[in-house]
């Protein structure tokens, strides 16, 4: 019996989906055929980073079932990637029935000498064992799993010194349970990194969650060491997909805490906050709408107390 398939490479299938911008479109359907017909065909070539990249398309639409079946098909053939079993994890660690297929792929996994793991390899295995740490009330299970997710932090430091995704990873561990040394961990990455503009987006979030009148000098010194960390020109030097929008928005925000009475009519440093919220605002760029409105609010201000304008299509663009 023939089989339905309308490609044999995956990797030439991939550079359509980018070309026709599916994931953009939010062509589901049409994603999902192609799911199924990697899935069901023997046919379909492709190497790990073909799998792992359609897996990855599919999980920004939150397609992870579909992409947690795309990565099984993808082990199959490559029985020993590193990425394609981190991913399964990340992916599939909200999926209840895909329990006892995570719990093999990770022992799997753990059977790979560490030294031959990616960076995906040790942060999507700890957010998998740090959702695991929070699916159990056992003591002695939630200790074994403490104790492997240090060693692996641990690890992890050891075999990316120079990059901040060890930090970002011992960060998470902390999420939710101890700002405070969660701020301290994305301190040690600003201060130890010529670049870590993921710490610093994380940063930022939690100064400004944080913010009170007590330590204002110390605040603002922080907020200038994150502003100079979220440039756009240093953000082009880090080969990571990083949120643009996002971070030129809290960049205008920490330069906008900066501001000194004095400070509205320099026009250059009005302009430089302007230029981070028109890269927030630009309708090429996807900033969530509760975020847009905070923006619009301190452009107004910006606007009476500088009398510089800042024009505002952009924003209402994306608001229609």
């Amino acid at each position: 019996m023939r089989e339905n398939v309308s490609f044999v490479s995956l990797s030439e299938k991939l550079k359509e989906i980018k070309l026709y911008d599916y994931v953009e479109n939010n062509e589901t359907d049409a994603l999902k055929n192609i799911v199924d017909q990697v899935i069901s065909s023997n046919s379909v070539e492709g190497s790990a980073d073909d799998y792992y990249n359609l897996a990855a398309d599919l999980a920004k639409l939150n397609l992870n079932r579909d992409a947690c079946s795309v990565l099984k098909r993808g082990l199959d053939k490559h029985k020993g990637s590193v990425d394609l079993l981190a991913t399964y994890l990340l992916l599939g660690k909200d999926i209840e029935e895909l329990s006892e297929q995570l719990e093999k792929y990770y022992k799997t996994l753990n059977n790979i000498p560490n030294e031959l793991w990616t960076w995906r390899g040790y942060s999507f295995t700890l957010e998998y064992l740090n959702s695991k740490k929070l699916c159990t009330t056992d003591s002695d299970e939630i200790r074994d799993i403490e104790y492997i997710i240090g060693h692996l932090i641990k690890t992890y430091y050891e075999r990316f010194p120079n990059s901040e995704s060890p930090y970002l990873a011992e960060a998470k561990r902390h999420i939710g349970t101890d700002t405070e040394q969660e701020k301290r961990i994305l301190e040690r990455a600003i201060s130890e990194l010529e670049f870590c503009p993921e710490c610093s987006i994380r940063y930022a979030d939690l100064l400004f969650d944080g913010l009170s009148s007590s330590d204002i000098q110390v605040n603002n010194d922080k907020f200038k060491k994150v502003s100079e960390y979220l440039k756009y020109s240093k953000l082009l030097k880090v080969n990571r997909d990083i949120d643009i929008g996002y971070s030129q928005y809290l960049r205008g925000l920490c330069l906008t805490r900066l501001l000194s009475d004095n400070d509205y009519k320099n026009h250059e440093k009005i302009n430089e906050i302007y230029e981070c919220f028109r890269i927030a605002c630009d309708e090429q760029i996807i900033l969530r709408k509760n975020f847009t409105k905070i923006m619009e609010k301190h452009i107004r201000v910006l606007e009476i107390k500088s009398g510089t304008n800042f024009s505002m299509e952009s924003i209402y663009q994306n608001n229609t």
